[in-house]
């Protein structure tokens, strides 16, 4: 609320949602990744160079053979 074009705030928020998601169920893990990728994508509008942003983007898990 601060300030919504501060990128270092919308990185680490992805960030955090994505260290967040170990121990997520499978109905929710799916919601929980798209508030991640949805944080990372306004810090890299705002800063595409922004670091956490991309490490979140990185570290999400991928949904492909994920049967279990």
């Amino acid at each position: 609320e601060a300030d919504p074009a501060f990128a270092d705030a919308w990185g680490a928020l992805a960030l955090q949602y994505v260290m967040a998601l170990d121990g997520v169920t499978n109905e929710r893990l799916d919601s929980r990744a798209a508030r991640a990728t949805a944080a990372a994508r306004r810090a890299l509008a705002l800063d595409p160079a922004q670091f956490d942003a991309r490490a979140a983007l990185a570290l999400l898990p991928a949904p492909f053979r994920r049967w279990g």
